[in-house]
C-alpha cells in the first residue's frame, strides 16, 4: 500500500507543473487552459460517437476552433509572463 501512495505521489508531483506558475502556485490561465482542452476532448468524442446523420458538422467545428484558440492564447500569455518575471529575476 505504502508503494502505491509513493507511486501516486511522484506522478502527481510530476504532473502538477502543469497547472503550477513559475512562483509554485495555481496559475489561472493554466488551469483554464486545461479546462478548455478537457472541453475540447469532450466536445470532439461528442461529435464522433453521438453526432446525428446528416446533421452539419460547422458548429462543433467552430466550438472546438474557438476554443483552442482560446488555449493557445491562454498559455501563450502564459509563456510570456514567465519569460517577464524570469527577466526581472535576471536583472535583479
Amino acid at each position: 500500500m505504502k508503494l502505491i501512495k509513493s507511486k501516486l505521489s511522484q506522478v502527481f508531483n510530476y504532473i502538477s507543473q502543469i497547472w503550477l506558475g513559475v512562483d509554485g502556485k495555481p496559475s489561472l490561465r493554466a488551469v483554464l487552459a486545461l479546462c478548455f482542452s478537457w472541453d475540447i476532448i469532450t466536445n470532439t468524442s461528442f461529435a464522433i460517437r453521438k453526432w446525428e446523420i446528416g446533421k452539419s458538422y460547422a458548429d462543433v467545428a467552430l466550438l472546438i476552433g474557438i476554443e483552442a484558440g482560446l488555449v493557445v492564447s491562454l498559455l501563450g500569455l502564459q509563456a510570456i509572463t514567465n519569460m517577464a518575471k524570469e527577466k526581472l529575476k535576471s536583472q535583479e
